[in-house]
């Protein structure tokens, strides 16, 4: 279950169900947002120095993409 489910929980007026998606997406209200980033300026940053990026898929998947490799494929469940 996403995290969005457990942080807008008791704000049902943050859930939308969208047609074009086929899900309930969540969002908070933008005026309800304290600090705003700019993604570009961000992944900049994280271009300029990826030691900032942590041990994580998405950071993997950010360094592939800004070294022009690839990330491995998943392994197979053995399950």
């Amino acid at each position: 279950m996403s995290k969005a489910f457990g942080i807008l929980a008791d704000r049902p007026e943050c859930y939308l169900y969208s047609p074009a998606v086929g899900c309930v997406i969540t969002g908070v209200p933008r005026e309800d947002i304290v600090t705003h980033y700019s993604c570009r300026q961000t992944l900049a940053a994280l271009h300029q120095a990826p030691a900032l990026l942590g041990q994580t898929a998405v950071s993997e998947d950010l360094l592939a993409t800004s070294t022009g490799s690839s990330r491995p494929a998943p392994r197979a469940s053995s399950v």
